[in-house]
């Protein structure tokens, strides 16, 4: 898969970078991360080939998530920052896995 470098989310510009050994805010391993306010999505540059797609698109939904707003509806909704946190993972690892299955033209995940 080709990488861009700079994708436009929702009129802002992010950039996608390689990285090796990615640290989440907890310190555990990531394969990527997305970072709203630098506007950056940064991608393990050990990443296996065959997950690249899926974590790509998952970083990018952090970053739609962040500017259409849901961030900030989430903070209604949710005020503790973990639960949030947890909310909005949950949510994009349930969508994203058959979203991409309907792109590749399956009919699950």
């Amino acid at each position: 898969m080709k990488l861009p470098t700079k994708v436009k989310v929702l009129g802002t510009d992010y950039t996608i970078v390689r990285r090796r050994n990615l640290k989440a805010e907890d310190g555990s391993v990531a394969f990527g991360l997305c970072d709203t306010h630098t506007c950056t999505i940064y991608l393990d540059a050990a990443m296996p080939p065959d997950r690249l797609r899926g974590v790509l698109t998952h970083e990018l939904a952090h970053a739609v998530w962040y500017e259409c707003g849901l961030n900030n509806l989430m903070k209604v909704a949710i005020p503790d920052d973990s639960q949030r946190d947890f909310v909005e993972e949950e949510v994009l690892d349930r969508l994203i896995p058959p979203l991409l299955a309907i792109l590749d033209g399956k009919k699950g995940p």
